[in-house]
């Protein structure tokens, strides 16, 4: 994903509409680059993040994760929030772990993660070099030829750490209601917000 998807006009109309449209003072999105940044943010923090995830103790602070293949995680404890954006790159490289460690050093107790619309594991298809190279990785491989199922890795890794976990199994290459790179080559995002 080499396009500029953060400084298109449509993207940032988006989020002007998303801004209008929450009763949030503030909303920080995420310059997502497919790593395992996570920051801890507050209200005078710049509301473009370059990190692929964030997460506050600040009340009425919304955190924005942007995805149209991705997962998008938002997660929730008593006084700290997160929001995490967990492609391929990013469950390799640990974003979920130091999202939930960044929370908990902020003192997060219990943690519930909810696990928003991407791409299942029928859907995501890579070359057969990758899925070798994966096969020994945090993602997960499922039963179909050169598949990777990253829903299922996160959830997994979740579990793992002690933190409940809903998913909504929304797969966005298959329901035409959601954006999907995969599907349409599109720069468009979905976004999922979080605030205490």
């Amino acid at each position: 994903m080499a396009r500029e998807l953060f400084t298109s006009a449509q993207v940032e109309n988006d989020r002007a509409a998303l801004r209008k449209l929450s009763s949030l003072p503030t909303i920080i999105f995420m310059k997502q680059v497919h790593g395992a940044q996570v920051l801890l943010v507050g209200s005078k923090s710049e509301q473009d993040q370059v990190c692929d995830g964030l997460v506050t103790t600040e009340k009425n602070l919304g955190l924005a994760v942007a995805s149209a293949d991705c997962l998008p995680i938002l997660l929730h404890s008593d006084g700290v929030v997160g929001a995490a954006h967990a492609g391929r790159k990013g469950v390799v490289n640990g974003v979920i772990s130091k999202t939930v460690e960044k929370m908990r050093a902020a003192g997060a107790g219990e943690i519930v993660a909810s696990i928003g619309p991407a791409i299942c594991g029928n859907c995501y298809e890579v070359s057969p070099d990758m899925y070798e190279e994966l096969r020994n990785s945090r993602v997960g491989l499922d039963g179909g030829t050169n598949h990777l199922d990253i829903a299922k890795s996160a959830k997994a890794e979740l579990l793992d750490l002690k933190v409940e976990v809903f998913h909504y199994e929304i797969c966005t290459k298959e329901n035409a209601n959601y954006y999907s790179f995969r599907r349409d080559g599109t720069s468009l995002r979905q976004f999922g917000v979080i605030s205490l």
